[in-house]
């Protein structure tokens, strides 16, 4: 037997009285019967299961999204940056022709130039050799232009008058000057470099000035 609390008077009292011996309370009224507590049920873990992702299609009459703007201005910036790589690469346009043609039509005035130079230095010369006694012509005589500076070289061409070779005068503004013996032979008439103002003759580069 076992000793339990009245519920009513809390004294104590053997609990199998059938009621309390101090105030009477029924001990069956205090304490029924307990049933045994059901045992709670044990619930095992859901398993993990692996899921495999549907493949996603779109409804029935649903259009495909369009494409972004992120996706539109790479577009566009690729395409530009092709446009100029590709005209850049391209042979010489109309502008490039146009722009040889200038070229060309600039080297042919400067030829013409020189030839106008050319023919007027020899000119110069052949005022001056008229009647030598040497037999020197204007058909004998070439020019070409001073590679030093300014002026143009005047000379005997080697087929033309056998007797002389090396006669050679510089044309300066248009007159000439001899640079050696035999060019003053024939031009006796013509001033030696010499008499040229030092200012006048450093624009033809050439240190030499005979006489």
């Amino acid at each position: 037997m076992a000793l339990i609390a009245c519920s009513e008077c809390g004294q104590q009292l053997s609990d199998g009285a059938a009621a309390c011996p101090h105030c009477g309370c029924p001990v069956g009224a205090q304490h029924p019967a307990s049933k045994p507590a059901a045992s709670a049920p044990v619930v095992e873990p859901p398993v993990a299961a692996t899921r495999v992702a549907p493949r996603m299609s779109l409804p029935k009459g649903r259009k495909q999204p369009t494409p972004t703007w992120d996706f539109w201005s790479s577009y566009i910036l690729f395409t530009v940056g092709l446009i100029f790589y590709v005209g850049s690469s391209q042979p010489s346009t109309a502008a490039d022709d146009a722009a040889a043609d200038d070229a060309a039509a600039d080297d042919t005035v400067a030829d013409n130039a020189a030839a106008d130079n050319a023919a007027g230095a020899v000119a110069a010369v052949a005022e001056y050799i008229a009647g030598n006694s040497l037999g020197i012509r204007s058909e004998h005589l070439a020019a070409r232009r001073n590679p030093d500076g300014e002026g143009t070289f005047v000379y005997v061409q080697r087929s033309g008058a056998p007797t002389i070779r090396s006669t050679v005068w510089l044309v300066l503004d248009s007159y000439p000057y001899p640079l050696n013996g035999p060019a003053k032979k024939v031009t006796p008439s013509l001033p030696w470099p010499r008499e040229v103002p030092e200012h006048t003759w450093s624009r033809t580069g050439l240190q030499l000035r005979p006489g």
